[in-house]
Formats: C-alpha cells, sequence, structure tokens
C-alpha cells in the first residue's frame, strides 16, 4: 500500500492521479426599482396580484419623489429671487446713504472742536 502524497494544490493523490474539484459560480446583479422580472413571478406565484401591488407602490413612489424635487427646485428658485432683492436693497440704500452723505447734507460724525473754532 502506497502513501498519500499531495500535489501543489493540496489534494491527495493516489496510485498517481489527482482529484480534481471543479467549482462553478454564477452571479447576477440587476439594478433598478424593480424586482427582476423572474423574481415578479415568484411573487405572483404567492399571491396573483403581488407583483401588480408592487408596480403601483414603485409607481407612487416615483410620483413622490418627482414631486420632493419639483418642491426643492421650485423652493431654490424663490431663494435666490429673495437675496437678490435684499443684496439690490442693501447696495441701494449704501448709494443712498452716500449721495446723502456727499451732498453736504449731512455732518461728518467725528468732528473734531479746537480751542480757536469757539
Amino acid at each position: 500500500m502506497s502513501t498519500p502524497r499531495r500535489s501543489s494544490g493540496n489534494n491527495p493523490v493516489r496510485g498517481g492521479g489527482e482529484r480534481r474539484v471543479e467549482v462553478a459560480v454564477e452571479h447576477q446583479t440587476f439594478s433598478g426599482p424593480l424586482p427582476h422580472p423572474a423574481i415578479l413571478q415568484q411573487y405572483n406565484d404567492i399571491q396573483p396580484d403581488f407583483a401588480e401591488r408592487i408596480l403601483k407602490l414603485t409607481e407612487a413612489e416615483a410620483a413622490h419623489r418627482h414631486d420632493i424635487v419639483r418642491r426643492a427646485m421650485r423652493l431654490n428658485a424663490i431663494e435666490t429671487f429673495v437675496g437678490q432683492i435684499f443684496g439690490l436693497t442693501v447696495a441701494l440704500a449704501g448709494f443712498a446713504t452716500t449721495v446723502w452723505l456727499g451732498a453736504g447734507r449731512a455732518r461728518p460724525l467725528l468732528v473734531e472742536q479746537r480751542w480757536w473754532d469757539s
């Protein structure tokens, strides 16, 4: 009787032959708001209207998401407009104050009074 020998792949070798192990792995990826159609069919096998209910749920979720994006865009536009109005108001107020002070209608804020001016 011969003793088992090991090959480079750590598979025991008896009588000069190698033991081979083959492994097959299958991987599928499906991305999207809905399950894969085969999975939807399996839902229908559980209860006849499950796939229809999942479709309605997905449609409602998409409509909700679109509504949120639409509202966010509208509020962003309003916020931008209000910010521009406030910026224009501050700029015009600064310009008006400069003109008012430059026209000599207002006295300077810091007036140094000297002994010979009194």
